[in-house]
């Protein structure tokens, strides 16, 4: 199953997904523990 993720019917791994710099900080509703995630294109 490595590699076959498909979301909306598309295999999300064929595609090269480049960063952008950009970043999102959130905060866990439930765990209130920060999370940080990246951007990619």
């Amino acid at each position: 199953m490595e590699g076959q993720v498909k979301l909306f019917g598309v295999n999300i791994f064929d595609y090269k997904w480049k960063e952008t710099g950009e970043w999102v900080k959130v905060i866990d509703p439930l765990y209130h523990v920060e999370k940080s995630f990246f951007f990619t294109k």
